[in-house]
Parts: C-alpha cells; structure tokens; sequence
C-alpha cells in the first residue's frame, strides 16, 4: 500500500507535469495566433499594394482589350458548393494590355472565404499563344473577390491571348438550398463599343437539387438558352451566343427549385 505522503507526492508530480503541458500548449497558441495576426496583416497589405497597382494601370478606367471567345463553366453540387471554370481569349486593341481585372462574388449565405487559396484557385495561359499571367487580390471581402490578372509581357496591340481560370467556392449558391432561388451573372467590357465575341455559358447543377427553373434577367437578343439533360447526374441549362455584344456587358440569370 502507498503511503499517504507517496500518494501526495505522485498527485503533485502530475500536477506540475499538466501544468507544465498546459503552459506548453498555451505558448504554441500563443505563437500561432501572434503568427496569423502577422500574416493576415501581411496579407491585407499585399491586397491593399494590389488595389494601388490596378488603379495605376487601369487610370483611365477604360478597358484595353476586346474579347473573341468566351466558355464558363459552373457545376452546382448538392450542398451548394460550386466549380468554375472560365475560359476567355481577349485581343489587345491599339495599346497593350497589361491587365484583366475578375470579380467572383458569392451568395450572402455562402460560406465566407478569407483567403483566395482557400478557393483552390487556378489560372494559366492555354492554347498556343506565348507569354504567362500572375494575379494579386485587390478586393478581399469574404464573399466578394476582385482578381487582377497581370499578363507577362503584355499583349502587344492586335495579338491575343488565352486564359482559364478554375476555382471552387464552398456552399457558393448557398441561397439555392436555403431559400431555393439564386442568381447567376457574369459582366464584360470592352475597348470597343462593336465589340462581339462568341460565348458559351454552361450550368450544371446535381440532379439531387431536384428540378431547376432557369431564366434570363435580360433581353437575348441572339442568344439562345435550354436545358440539356443528357447526363443523369445533372440538369443542364446552356447559354449561347454566335456574337454577343461585349462593351459593358451585363446578363444575370435566376434559378429557382
């Protein structure tokens, strides 16, 4: 049998062990914490450096580009979560294009994203024209991002180049499931104000979501939308248009179940 003295000082050895432990484990916190606040701060500079960038490039607020073709890409999964891909090939009109700016912005019930990564979000040259891109952040609100894509070297007036963009957003449509209506829209321009380019927008959303009603929020001159329902998995719903105006261009589409 232990002695009651043994007994208290195997009590006390446990005690400084925990609590010693306890210590250890609150300064690892504590570093990681100080850590993240470093970073985020970092972070945030860097957003703020992209915003000063853009503004300095893009001064005169007018586009310098103009768009051939464009193909996005949206598979709406069962929870709400969303992968997009965006696939644009843009022309270079009298100056150089330097830069492209993007805007994703999600539903309000979404769920709320800090930093692009999180996103998996991806972006490369495709197709057989030279030169690459890099992006900065401009725009960091948790539901609303603004990608500025920067292309090395810029697009000499008259030649082209070919981007896509992939990313995916958890619970993106979240507005779907919770209150079984969400809009879908993309927005353009221009440096010409005939500009056309041939489009393609694709929505694929998971047949779990049960049937979807699917309309335009703008006149379709020359566009065309129906369903397609080919694959069992989803209900399809296809936009096209063999030369849709691109100049300040805005469609928007609302789904319903």
């Amino acid at each position: 049998m232990w002695s009651k003295l043994a007994i208290f000082a195997a009590i006390l050895t446990l005690v400084c062990i925990f609590g010693l432990g306890f210590k250890f484990v609150r300064r690892i916190r504590n570093y990681y914490l100080e850590r993240y606040d470093f970073l985020l701060a970092d972070y945030e500079e860097t957003v703020s450096a992209a915003g000063f960038i853009s503004n300095m490039l893009d001064e005169d607020d007018k586009p310098r580009w103009k768009y051939k073709d464009v193909v996005e890409t949206t598979i709406i999964h069962g929870d709400g979560t969303c992968d997009v891909i965006r696939r644009y090939t843009i022309e270079a009109a009298e100056n150089p294009a330097q830069m492209l700016k993007i805007r994703i912005i999600a539903d309000d019930m979404a769920e709320p994203i800090l930093f692009l990564r999180n996103l998996k979000f991806q972006i490369k040259c495709i197709g057989s024209h030279n030169g690459t891109v890099r992006h900065l952040v401009s725009l960091n609100d948790h539901l609303k991002k603004i990608i500025c894509i920067f292309f090395l070297p810029p697009i000499k007036p008259n030649d082209m180049r070919a981007l896509e963009i992939q990313y995916t957003w958890p619970n993106f449509a979240a507005n779907l499931i919770e209150r079984g209506k969400t809009d879908f829209f993309a927005s353009f321009e221009s440096c010409d104000a005939d500009d056309t380019a041939e489009v393609r927008l694709e929505f694929h959303f998971a047949s779990e979501l049960g049937e979807i009603f699917f309309e335009p929020d703008f006149v379709m001159t020359g566009g065309v939308l129906k369903s397609d329902n080919t694959d069992p998995a989803f209900n399809t719903w296809i936009y096209t248009h063999p030369k849709m105006p691109m100049a300040h261009k805005k469609i928007n589409f609302h789904a319903t179940k």
